[in-house]
């Protein structure tokens, strides 16, 4: 049994993986790329504490193999600098400018396309905010006033009588009706309209959640208009991390990650291969398909077992 194929799917347990003689079938995945683009949250970290031998990888990765590592995440609560510090504690070192969230794909493609754009409204958390002041946008939004706003007449003399240039959309946990209304206001009078992301749900112990998309998909049934995506599955991101890191080979870069919707799709749509690491789902469109089928843990993630010569072997059990 194989725990990685070219497009196939094979019922592999853990315990074949960690048990092959030799485990050489990653190995050979990495001899063949050298740009690895990783997922965070589920495939490197689970709330920001490392998976298995993950710290060991990164560092084999680029300190032994010297490949490029990139990490690309639609989070917009969290900035580059939050990342930073994670890798710090798991004691790998990876360059600033080699992380991409979504909090700073939206200011970033907002200055590469839209020079003219000054004011921003957001809807997120206040890293958003800081992220597009990064970038010299004088970020607008309702923040601690969403509990003091009374009215929708408010809402213009307060905020829109400032001019609105683009709204940028995030996940915001204090979501409301007059953040909706702004928004909506803004892009119908012809404001650029950007979302960090448009994943619909996100999973709470086992309990979906709504994500940016839900928040989103308001503003849009409302307008009558589309957001740029500036996350995942959108190959905008991926567009970036070729154009400034001068990567002219994208079959030389492959993407892993644990959603199919966003991590593999949308990095196909950017013709960059994919590596799925997950429980098998109908209609995996990935390059290589890791399946997880039986784990000591749900979020014992794929990527913590890849390169048999950085992670020593477990004994067989008796």
């Amino acid at each position: 049994e194989m725990c990685i194929r070219d497009r196939v799917s094979t019922q592999s347990t853990w315990d074949t993986i960690n048990n092959m003689e030799p485990p050489t079938y990653f190995d050979q995945l990495w001899d063949k790329y050298d740009h690895f683009i990783f997922d965070y949250d589920g495939v490197l970290a689970d709330n920001n504490v490392p998976i298995g031998k993950v710290p060991q990888v990164l560092n084999y990765l680029q300190n032994e193999l010297h490949k490029s590592i990139y990490v690309l995440s639609n989070y917009s609560e969290l900035t580059v600098e939050h990342f930073m510090k994670s890798f710090k504690d798991f004691h790998v070192s990876i360059p600033a400018e080699n992380i991409y969230c979504s909090s700073m794909l939206a200011p970033k493609y907002l200055a590469k396309n839209y020079p003219e754009v000054k004011n921003v409204y957001y809807l997120g958390y206040i890293n958003l905010k800081s992220q597009l002041e990064k970038y010299g946008y004088t970020a607008i939004g309702v923040e601690d006033n969403h509990t003091k706003l009374t009215s929708y007449d408010e809402v213009i003399k307060t905020y829109l009588s400032r001019g609105i240039h683009a709204v940028v959309v995030g996940y915001d946990h204090y979501i409301n009706a007059f953040k909706i209304y702004m928004a909506s206001i803004a892009v119908s009078k012809g404001a650029r309209f950007l979302a960090t992301n448009s994943d619909p749900s996100y999973d709470v112990k086992g309990r979906l959640m709504p994500d940016t998309g839900a928040m989103l998909s308001a503003i849009e049934v409302s307008t009558g208009k589309k957001a740029e995506i500036v996350g995942k599955p959108s190959k905008i991101p991926f567009d970036l991390i070729c154009e400034d890191h001068g990567i002219k080979d994208r079959s030389k870069v492959l993407m892993i990650g644990d959603t199919i919707e966003t991590d593999i799709n949308g990095a196909t749509a950017a013709g960059i291969d994919g590596c799925f690491v997950g429980k098998m789902k109908e209609g995996i469109n990935a390059k290589y398909v890791c399946l997880l089928y039986t784990s000591p843990s749900p979020r014992d993630s794929c990527a913590s077992r890849m390169p048999s010569s950085a992670c020593k072997k477990k004994k067989k059990k008796k």
